[in-house]
């Protein structure tokens, strides 16, 4: 895994694959102490991946 610094801040490229269909996102943010990952809901329809009505949408670790 590559990371770049910047800003003060680690980046790194994420490649997410759904049902044999790849999506990457570039400049990533990697947050070690973080409990969650969030990815733009519109890039995933990129590859199917369709959210939900009963999925939770958490913001500050709740």
């Amino acid at each position: 895994m590559k990371i770049r610094l910047a800003h003060g801040l680690a980046y790194v490229e994420v490649v997410l694959t759904f049902r044999g269909r790849s999506l990457c996102l570039g400049d990533t943010v990697l947050d070690t102490g973080s409990s969650s990952t969030i990815f733009s809901a519109d890039r995933l329809l990129e590859v199917g991946v369709v959210p939900e009505p009963s999925d939770a949408i958490v913001v500050g670790g709740h």
